[in-house]
């Protein structure tokens, strides 16, 4: 599968221990260049902020498609949002 049906169709097929290693270590490298950097301007930190939220999704995508390895349905990924929940509702 190549870059562009990725993009197209991320949530669909599976993906190879290395596959899964070179795109998580990507996405997260450009995750911490971003957060590292720091802008005078407020429009570019919007736009860091924006792009942190594809990163983030994108990188939901490769735990969905590699849980589909393992046969688990991609619904597992919402399991990482228990401990936000829980740290939300005591402090409301």
């Amino acid at each position: 599968m190549n870059f562009s049906q990725f993009l197209q169709y991320p949530f669909t097929g599976r993906m190879s221990r290395t596959q899964y290693f070179w795109v998580s270590s990507l996405l997260v490298t450009l995750n911490k260049t971003l957060n590292n950097a720091e802008f005078d301007s407020v429009i570019l930190g919007w736009v860091t902020f924006f792009i942190s939220f594809v990163i983030l999704f994108y990188q939901q995508v490769v735990v969905v498609r590699r849980l589909h390895d393992f046969n688990y349905s991609g619904w597992f990924v919402l399991f990482h949002l228990t401990p936000v929940l829980i740290v939300s509702i005591f402090l409301i």
